[in-house]
């Protein structure tokens, strides 16, 4: 009996004490420091992407604001897609204030490709856009977005919400562009 009674007190200190090591480990995707953000807010940011020593981030806003940084550290303000909105939107998405969603960004054959949504809250009547330029630079005499409109659409009442564009380029060469929220899950074109 003396021995079954040590033989479970130390598989019993063996336990608590690989616990106390477990739970003293750092969780994986944990709270950032406060000071990982340095001041940065951004809404529903696009992939990063680099051109020449700079790099940029769209994001939610008015116009699709962007930011930009030469370290990934300190972020400047940029200049927004558009000063003002396409004239498809106020027609396809009459309900839309002005703010454009969750873009997505990618360089696909020498050119920028920004996906970008239209809706309103609490709406299934959205749409995805597409607009190009063959810089982010702004100082580039070739700077110059290009709006080529409408994309995909939803309308209210369907089953899907056209809004958070995810492209992707397979390697066969092929663009895919996923999109979707709430409602019905994730769509694929």
């Amino acid at each position: 009996m003396p021995f079954h009674r040590s033989l479970v007190f130390c598989l019993l200190a063996a336990a608590s004490s690989s616990t106390f090591v477990l739970a003293a480990d750092p969780a994986p995707g944990g709270p950032l420091d406060r000071a990982a953000s340095r001041g940065v807010t951004a809404r529903d940011p696009s992939t990063i992407v680099r051109d020449g020593d700079t790099y940029w981030v769209f994001y939610s806003g008015r116009g699709v604001p962007s930011l930009h940084s030469e370290d990934l550290i300190t972020w400047r303000k940029g200049p927004p897609v558009f000063a003002e909105p396409p004239a498809w939107i106020a027609k396809e998405v009459p309900e839309n204030k002005g703010e454009y969603w969750a873009p997505d960004l990618m360089k696909v054959g020498g050119r920028y490709l920004l996906y970008y949504s239209i809706s309103s809250f609490g709406s299934m009547h959205s749409a995805i856009g597409l607009a190009s330029t063959p810089t982010l630079e702004p100082g580039d005499d070739a700077f110059r977005w290009t709006d080529h409109g409408m994309v995909v659409r939803s309308l209210d009442g369907g089953d899907f919400n056209t809004i958070d564009p995810a492209v992707f380029l397979d390697d066969d060469g092929r663009l895919w562009l996923a999109f979707g929220s709430q409602w019905s899950g994730l769509k694929l074109v």
